[in-house]
């Protein structure tokens, strides 16, 4: 696990381990936590990197984990989520869920909260793993829930994006989509989730609006789509050559839906940013940086200018 500098690259610490790590690193009171494929969760301290505790867990990971002000809270493939205190790793609460989450949990309002293979939102107590609440959805979600903080978003079956409430599970809304999601991410610098399909994006404020629509430009042959902000994506490809469009948005007026029609986006930027395939982007909306990480184990950042240029 490596720690950089957002502003130059530098790098401040590196801590091994003896398997790959399972996705990205979770961070809470100080703390860096992350799983590796060999099931064992790892605590590192976040300023120097100073290893705190290992703990071998007793099942699989099914995700990375989840940091808490009360521990750190990983899925396991035995159907159980588990919560190990932040001191010393030894776990501090074990919860039956009746089937794996699919994927990490999600931090909820006091809660942590996932959704299983079959189909249940199930919501625990951070602190104590108590079920707060369950919610059965008509059709199992293919992918993974995303959080706001207060609000939860899944898409049960693909073709329908629900928003239910973090505190109580209360569905608060469900919105029909045109084309089938392949991944959700949380709205850019505001509450809200961004869907994205295999054409565009869509992003809708937490009252269920539809704020922006956004359709790409036809992708050229294995490129994916990294939404940047309102008017701005990325798209990489397996070769490491990444584009950046900016998007002429429509304003329809006040309380009404923004359209952006085909066409509209134009590529301002492409070239050869790694030299392996790109495997994740994530953004820094207010600084205008975006970090893009490659299968040849590098990190890069790039600076996005706001004016379009």
């Amino acid at each position: 696990m490596y720690a950089a500098s957002a502003s130059d690259g530098r790098a401040l610490w590196r801590t091994a381990s003896d398997d790959a790590p399972w996705g990205g690193p979770s961070c809470a009171s100080g703390l860096v936590v992350w799983t590796d494929r060999g099931g064992t969760l790892h605590a590192a301290i976040a300023p120097d990197g100073r290893v705190a505790w290992t703990t071998k867990l007793p099942a699989p990971p099914v995700g990375p984990a989840l940091a808490t002000p009360h521990g750190a809270v990983v899925a396991l493939a035995d159907s159980t989520l588990r919560a190990y205190a932040n001191h010393d790793g030894k776990q501090r609460w074990k919860t039956k869920l009746g089937a794996p989450f699919l994927g990490s949990p999600c931090a909820g309002w006091a809660s942590v909260v996932g959704v299983t293979a079959r189909g249940d939102v199930i919501a625990c107590s951070a602190e104590k793993g108590t079920i707060q609440w369950r919610r059965k959805l008509p059709e199992p979600s293919r992918l993974p829930l995303v959080s706001d903080g207060r609000s939860l978003y899944l898409c049960p079956g693909g073709a329908i994006v629900t928003s239910l409430d973090a505190r109580s599970g209360r569905p608060r809304w469900a919105r029909g989509l045109p084309q089938p999601a392949t991944r959700l991410v949380p709205a850019m610098g505001r509450r809200g989730i961004t869907v994205v399909d295999a054409t565009g994006y869509r992003m809708y404020d937490e009252s269920g609006r539809c704020i922006v629509d956004v359709r790409a430009e036809p992708n050229r042959a294995g490129e994916e789509l990294f939404p940047l902000s309102e008017s701005a994506y990325l798209t990489a490809n397996g070769s490491g050559e990444v584009a950046l469009y900016y998007v002429a948005t429509v304003d329809a007026g006040p309380g009404r839906t923004r359209d952006v029609p085909s066409g509209i986006s134009h590529e301002t930027w492409r070239g050869p940013v790694a030299h392996g395939a790109v495997v994740g982007v994530a953004a820094h909306p207010t600084r205008g940086l975006v970090a893009v990480s490659s299968a040849d184990g590098i990190l890069y950042a790039l600076t996005i200018p706001r004016d379009g240029s």
